[in-house]
């Protein structure tokens, strides 16, 4: 860990200059629409110097990646995370607006199929409304809540009652076996 007083630059480690090339270039192939695994991939086919992967690599005078350089798919996600937590939230909302027009593009891909009824478009479409409603936090069902028994009753009556001046539906509350 590195403490920094107010004399004293932090000096920059060739670690923590690979964590932010990662991060960098794991957030822009996920705006891309790429998967974890696909970004993984790539990475580490551009870094074993194959050419025509996307991948900007870092510059060579200040970072040089290992030649038997890997990185996993989780770690793209949690670069990806790290990347969007220190972004201003403002930024964090623009890439859910870009992932939802590009899941309303696909959907619109697919209208022709799904106006033909093809059940594989269907359950295509399926998974990215859900994907959609997850990703814009509309989708999160509350659990139903019971209420427990304590005793309490109430009924809606809709037939009028001769004590009842009002004419309509009435309301009764009473406890369990006690009507009133």
């Amino acid at each position: 860990m590195f403490r920094r007083n107010n004399n004293q630059p932090i000096k920059l480690t060739d670690s923590m200059l690979q964590a932010r090339w990662l991060e960098r270039e794991c957030i822009r192939l996920k705006k891309l629409g790429l998967s974890y695994a696909n970004i993984a991939d790539l990475l580490i086919r551009a870094a074993r110097g194959e050419k025509g992967t996307g991948v900007n690599l870092p510059d060579p005078e200040l970072l040089v990646l290992a030649p038997n350089y890997t990185v996993t798919t989780m770690s793209c996600c949690r670069a990806v995370k790290r990347a969007l937590n220190r972004e201003p939230a403002m930024e964090a909302e623009e890439y859910r607006q870009i992932d939802t027009a590009r899941l309303e593009e696909w959907l619109l891909s697919l209208a022709a199929e799904l106006r033909n009824g093809n059940p594989e478009a269907i359950r295509i479409a399926l998974g990215l409304l859900k994907h959609k409603a997850d990703l814009n936090g509309y989708a999160k069902v509350q659990p139903r809540q019971e209420v427990p028994a304590v005793g309490l009753q109430i009924m809606i009556n809709t037939a009028p009652r001769a004590d009842w001046s009002g004419g309509g539906p009435y309301v009764e509350i009473g406890t369990n076996g006690d009507r009133k």
